[in-house]
């Protein structure tokens, strides 16, 4: 089976947009102004430096676009498919919100509930019962491994280590 990923940007929507960054939906990609700091230097032009990121798609608030891309991968999964999905970026920049969404209404869903609903009821297709699903849903910050899906779960220290899992 053929290996694909891709690179999905999701802006979080802001009140007051930086300056520094401009996104192109249309054509994917986002620009940065980097303020190197060295603007009176000889030979400078002063401006800053721009830097173009590339992605295969970039999406604003749309939680149901978001997970209309991801869910071919997520059913692939059914057909032994590995699927991995990954939230990154700052503090406050809507990993969670694109993650896990508002649970209370369903058009502010996000991916893992979209994810659970539309896997079990493929499962309820394909068999005919109602499955029985174990999922995980982790969250990585400052070195250590919290569970969001349990509230009672501590947590877990992260380790590095040179022996073979």
């Amino acid at each position: 089976a053929a290996e694909h990923s891709q690179l999905l940007l999701r802006v979080r929507p802001c009140e007051k947009p930086s300056p520094m960054v401009t996104v192109h939906d249309r054509e994917a990609k986002v620009e940065v102004a980097l303020d190197t700091g060295h603007h009176s230097s000889p030979g400078s032009s002063g401006a800053p430096t721009t830097t173009t990121l590339h992605f295969d798609k970039v999406f604003r608030e749309d939680q149901q676009e978001l997970f209309a891309q991801l869910q071919p991968a997520l059913l692939a999964c059914l057909g032994g498919a590995s699927c991995t999905v990954l939230a990154h970026g700052g503090p406050q920049s809507g990993k969670s919100f694109a993650l896990s969404g508002l649970f209370t209404s369903g058009e502010t869903h996000g991916i893992a509930p979209r994810a659970i609903q539309v896997i079990t009821e493929e499962i309820e297709r394909m068999t005919g019962s109602v499955p029985a699903v174990e999922a995980s849903f982790f969250e990585l910050q400052q070195d250590a491994v919290c569970d969001l899906l349990s509230a009672s779960a501590p947590r877990v220290a992260m380790r590095e280590t040179t022996q073979p899992p």
